[in-house]
């Protein structure tokens, strides 16, 4: 993150804001109880007002250095919670502002802008509709997925009747769902940040082997995504899939 005094005003995404609360929800102060605002306000040594504290998780814009300085109270990091992206476009936009005398570079800039905003509001609609499509099938992709993948795996030699069957096929799919959910929150992050630090913590389950994983998650994308998705569309999310497939497992 820059320092720049002229960064412009920034705000915490909804993810970013589910992050601020979740950390202040397992934080305790010196006493042992839940951190308040004021406490927040203290562990930054008070460089913070409450008030700005307050704001900034309301989702409202503030200055980018009480943004770190908040995040850094909670232990999170700076691109957990701001759209690197957004704040980029605002230091554009400063830019745009201080060549009021040169014309030319001022038209040079907004241009670019004008293309960064177009590309950024066409891959967020197209990621928009990625992840309506995961929240709505989540529960059926992974069923299917499981199924699936457990009669590829044929070596365990199973029948739908048997209970070690229902009670493999229960674990996978759960387990599946959360690969899932890390995958619609890498698209609605716009990076695949969350994928990486998911797997270098060991949050992805792991009780199965492997190859159980990876046989529902190339079901998922050759033969639910890839066949109901636009290419377009599916492009990040089979990236994330891919992700998974051939880097994390």
């Amino acid at each position: 993150m820059s320092d720049s005094r002229n960064n412009p005003n920034v705000r915490a995404t909804s993810e970013g804001i589910k992050r601020l609360k979740q950390a202040r929800r397992e934080f305790r102060d010196s006493e042992d109880k839940p951190l308040t605002f004021e406490g927040i306000a203290k562990i930054t040594n008070d460089r913070v007002t409450e008030r700005t504290i307050r704001r900034f998780f309301g989702g409202e814009r503030v200055r980018p250095h009480s943004a770190n300085e908040i995040i850094k109270a909670l232990g999170l990091k700076y691109e957990d919670v701001i759209s690197l992206e957004e704040e980029k476009m605002g230091r554009v936009i400063n830019k745009i502002a201080e060549c009021e005398s040169d014309s030319n570079r001022a038209s040079e800039l907004i241009i670019d802008l004008k293309k960064s905003l177009e590309n950024y509001r066409k891959n967020r609609e197209l990621d928009d509709k990625a992840m309506n499509w995961l929240r709505d099938n989540r529960q059926v992709l992974a069923q299917q997925a499981a199924e699936f993948a457990l009669k590829e795996c044929d070596k365990q030699n199973l029948d739908d009747g048997d209970i070690k069957y229902a009670r493999i096929i229960e674990e996978l799919s759960k387990d599946v769902k959360e690969y899932l959910r890390f995958c619609y929150i890498s698209l609605q992050q716009g990076s695949k940040k969350v994928l990486e630090e998911a797997r270098e913590q060991s949050l992805m389950p792991s009780t199965l082997d492997s190859e159980f994983y990876k046989n529902a998650l190339l079901f998922i994308k050759e033969q639910r995504v890839l066949n109901e998705l636009p290419q377009a569309v599916s492009q990040n999310l089979r990236t994330c899939l891919d992700y998974f497939i051939f880097i994390a497992l």
